[in-house]
């Protein structure tokens, strides 16, 4: 299961617990409290099962975090803040998984990660920004593999590495800041499997690393 959704349902079950144990229903919406009086959660059900909009609250009143329900799964926007209100994340669910973008932020507001989702799995465009807004990762998923070009850059703006892949299979070739080959990596189903060559300076392999299905095997040179 993907880490943002056990985010999402952990967070979900420790304040269900909370409420189940002294929340207020009123109307169908059962809310509960911090110590202080400050309101920590409000869940709208209808029928007995989790309908609408859902909200979570930091102790300084900011919202946590709302999501959206249907008969108990999760569908619709979901939202993400900081403590300080800027937005964490923005994504979506379509009966409790995830679909489509899938917006990632940091604490200062800007967009640090754009991946999408199918049925709950990665299909479609990566992209990944430095704090500082430039660009770090641009590739492609197609049903959660690696697909086509995928490049890393450094900060500075140089490419880092690059890779073609074919449902997750491809080669990784990394560059050192100045341009210089520095590895040439092979990969199966997203993950390390085969040679790993390191390069020296002059060009020359160095080190030849065996891995197999993303496990360090041994050095042969």
């Amino acid at each position: 299961m993907n880490m943002n959704k056990i985010f999402v349902m952990t967070l979900f079950l420790s304040f269900f617990v909370f409420v189940s144990c002294g929340g207020d229903k009123n109307d169908d919406v059962v809310k509960s409290y911090y110590d202080d009086g400050v309101i920590k959660s409000e869940l709208r059900y209808k029928d007995g099962k989790l309908n609408g909009e859902s909200v979570w609250y930091y102790a300084n009143g900011k919202p946590q975090m709302k999501i959206n329900y249907t008969n108990d799964t999760l569908n619709g926007e979901a939202v993400r803040w900081y403590d300080n209100g800027n937005v964490e994340a923005k994504y979506f669910f379509k009966d409790d998984q995830y679909e489509g973008a899938f917006e990632k932020y940091n604490v200062y507001g800007n967009m640090v990660k754009l991946e999408h989702y199918k049925e709950g799995v990665l299909h479609g465009e990566l992209r990944q920004w430095y704090d500082n807004g430039k660009i770090f990762v641009e590739g492609q998923y197609e049903e959660g593999m690696f697909q086509g070009r995928w490049v890393i850059y450094y900060e500075s703006g140089s490419i880092g590495s690059t890779a073609v892949y074919e449902k997750g299979r491809g080669v990784q070739h990394g560059y050192s800041p100045d341009g210089s080959l520095i590895t040439e990596i092979q990969y199966v189903d997203n993950v390390k499997d085969g040679e790993e060559k390191r390069y020296g300076r002059d060009g020359s392999v160095t080190e030849i690393l065996i891995w197999e299905e993303g496990e360090f095997v041994k050095k042969i040179k």
